[in-house]
């Protein structure tokens, strides 16, 4: 039995062509399951053998244009990729904008750049303000692994830099040409805190510094200067990685030169360092092992005092101590004393309990401290033992313990002063998430011949607070107390201005209640005093200074009551009474000055009346400039003026130290001097008339 479809040949006209039809398509014969007499379904492939629709034109065409833009696509990113990263386009468009992050001018010669492996930068030169560069380097080379430092793995291979110079020199404003690079840091916004950021893990496995050259110039009083200079400066940094232990070396000379009409000097000394490191897992701290020393091979002129000098820094750190973290003076091989600081620390946890202890820190010690810092450490021993508790994370600090200063002379070169020993006990307890402390303890004393010249002690614990905190309830005060402190003794420190006398009086550190503002009050006497300026002598007086006032956290001053008497043999002959305060978040100040003097008594010629002057002024301050927007002076009249005043206001800008620039303008009606004619001549033997 056939079946199918029979077309009969119907000739059909379509234009001039002729269509016959298709003859019938012939189906199999059905197929029965399992000898049944039911037919089963015909077979999968039935009508198979017809033709598949071929494609339209429109679809062909859309294809053929999806399939040239892709290639368009791919070339344009490989050229973008090529363009980007060639040489002059990073040299004329990344560089520059780099550089004006940083307030400076970047120029390389030649940039590398592989995005995943590689940077290289050759003939590097960082220009700020000045003529002289801050930075120039032959070559900076940095392989790295950028899909681990994505994954938060800082991988770097090799980072290189070939001997560079870097030099910071003062510039016409009064500054050097790093502040800009400094100012650039400050002025960009730190990034939002992260308490879900994972510490990043530290893979780098050499880092090279090479015959580097640090030069730092700076000016001198008396128009001299100082340059100081590590030369051949050289560090390898080998394996600090994350659950490994690495090496660092370091080696450098050390030099500085001073000139200029107040001293002159040479030094040259050397600087070796080895240290063994290991990281945790977290990349932090675990082990620490080796010594840094500094030894001074020649020293001429003003450094001629620490010929033979030498400094050794010894560490020996573990994950759960710090067995030893000192360093040592020597000269000439004689022990000079030293600082060592030891205890047990976790440094993952922060907590611990350390103890910090000055040992055999002598005169000659100090001389040589003194010749390096320009501190005046003219003393003969200096010795401390102090405790250090941190816990609760590295968040609660407290310090304990006891410093003493013996046989000290704080005087001028070419002068003497008495020797002073000098005492302290002290224990404080620092909340640094609070931003609070607690000072417990505080007793303070100086002692001249055996005999009290200063004495402090704290009456009760003490809570004081910062950035903006409030300390727990509670009254307390700092007292401080000088006793019989004669001044012929003391010429050495102040000089012949103020060259007799004898001077004691109390002063008052007060906290009350849950206030942030410390409370001050002072009260001062002076008997017998002279006081010369020039040729002139003024003596047989006595002195009383009272204040009064607050200063908070916050950054406000406030002077409530400032009163100066001054008397000349047991007669009232000038005042002062004064008020003001300053606020530090607006750099608003306002002040009031009222003066009383009587300059016949005072000075033994001139008028005998009183007279007064007042000055009330208000302004601003920001930074390194001024604004004085009213200043107002109250002159005293001899009669001839109604209204003896003179109003001013004005702007002084400190910015350039070498060039600093002031505007000052000043309004008044008539004004009446007289009287300050008679004060400038009164000292004269014979004072010409007072002008009309």
């Amino acid at each position: 039995m056939e079946c199918g479809i029979d077309l009969p040949p119907v000739p059909t006209i379509l234009g001039a062509h002729r269509v016959q039809g298709r003859p019938a398509a012939r189906c199999p014969p059905p197929r029965r399951v399992g000898g049944g007499g039911e037919p089963a379904l015909p077979d999968d492939n039935f009508m198979t053998d017809t033709a598949a629709p071929r494609p339209t034109p429109l679809r062909s065409l859309w294809l053929r244009r999806g399939l040239v833009g892709a290639a368009l696509l791919v070339v344009l990113i490989i050229l973008l990729y090529f363009v980007g990263l060639s040489s002059p386009f990073l040299r004329g468009f990344v560089l520059p904008r780099v550089g004006k992050a940083l307030h400076a001018t970047l120029t390389a010669e030649e940039v590398s750049l592989s995005p995943f492996s590689s940077l290289t930068l050759r003939g590097l030169r960082i220009q700020t303000s000045g003529e002289i560069p801050l930075l120039t380097t032959p070559e900076v080379r940095v392989r790295y692994r950028l899909r681990d430092i994505l994954s938060g793995t800082l991988s770097v291979d090799e980072v290189t830099i070939d001997s560079p110079i870097l030099q910071v020199v003062p510039t016409p404003d009064g500054r050097d040409n790093l502040q800009p690079i400094l100012d650039s840091a400050t002025t960009t916004p730190p990034p939002p805190p992260s308490s879900k950021r994972a510490p990043v893990a530290l893979n780098l496995h050499s880092v090279t510094l090479r015959n580097a050259t640090l030069r730092h110039t700076r000016a001198t009083p008396g128009g001299g200067r100082q340059v100081t200079e590590l030369s051949d400066l050289n560090v390898t940094l080998d394996q600090l990685v994350a659950g490994a232990r690495g090496r660092l070396q370091i080696s450098a000379g050390l030099g500085s030169d001073r000139t200029g009409a107040t001293g002159a000097g040479s030094l040259r000394a050397t600087l070796k360092g080895d240290l063994d490191l290991e990281l945790d897992a977290g990349s932090l701290p675990r082990l620490a092992k080796g010594g840094i020393r500094v030894a001074v091979a020649r020293a001429e002129g003003e450094f001629a005092p620490i010929a033979g000098f030498a400094s050794a820094l010894q560490v020996d750190v573990t994950p759960s101590e710090i067995r030893q973290l000192s360093l040592r003076l020597e000269q000439g091989g004689k022990p000079l004393g030293g600082v060592l600081l030891t205890g047990p620390f976790d440094p993952a946890r922060l907590e611990g309990g350390l103890k910090l202890t000055l040992q055999g820190i002598d005169r000659q010690s100090l001389a040589a401290i003194s010749t390096l810092t320009g501190l005046p450490l003219d003393a003969a021993s200096l010795g401390a033992e102090t405790g250090v508790e941190v816990s609760a994370g590295g968040t609660r600090v407290r310090v304990n313990g006891s410093a003493s200063v013996a046989g000290l002379r704080p005087a001028r070169p070419g002068t003497e002063t008495p020797i002073l020993n000098l005492s302290s006990r002290f224990d404080v307890t620092a909340d640094l998430p609070a931003k609070t402390a607690r000072l417990d303890l505080l007793d303070l004393g100086a002692n001249q011949a055996a005999k009290p010249l200063l004495q402090g002690r704290l009456t009760a614990p003490m809570t004081v607070s910062w950035g903006g905190a409030s300390a727990a309830a509670g009254e307390a005060s700092l007292e401080l107390t000088i006793t019989g402190l004669n001044l012929t003794e003391w010429r050495g420190l102040t000089g012949d201005s103020l060259s007799t006398g004898l001077v004691e009086g109390k002063a008052r550190l007060q906290t009350q209640g849950a206030s942030t503002a410390l409370r001050m009050q002072a009260d001062l006497q002076g008997t017998d005093l002279s006081i010369r300026s020039g040729t002139n002598l003024v003596a047989q007086l006595g002195l009383q200074v009272q204040l009064a006032g607050s200063a908070s956290t916050q950054g406000t001053l406030q002077v409530d009551s400032l009163r100066i008497n001054l008397a000349k043999a047991g007669q009232a002959a000038a005042a002062v009474e004064a008020s003001g305060g300053f606020t530090r978040a607006t750099g608003a100040f306002q002040s009031r000055v009222n003066l009383r003097l009587t300059p016949e008594r005072l000075l033994g010629s001139g008028p005998r009346e009183e007279l007064q002057i007042g000055v009330a002024g208000e302004g601003s301050i920001s930074n390194t400039v001024a604004e004085v927007t009213r200043l107002l002076l109250l002159l005293p009249s001899g009669g001839r003026s109604t209204n003896n005043e003179v109003a001013m206001k004005g702007r002084f800008d400190f910015t350039d130290r070498l060039a600093q620039q002031a505007s000052l303008s000043a309004r008044a009606g008539d004004l009446d001097l007289t009287w300050l004619h008679q004060v400038v001549m009164a000292s004269r033997p014979s004072a010409p008339a007072a002008p009309t």
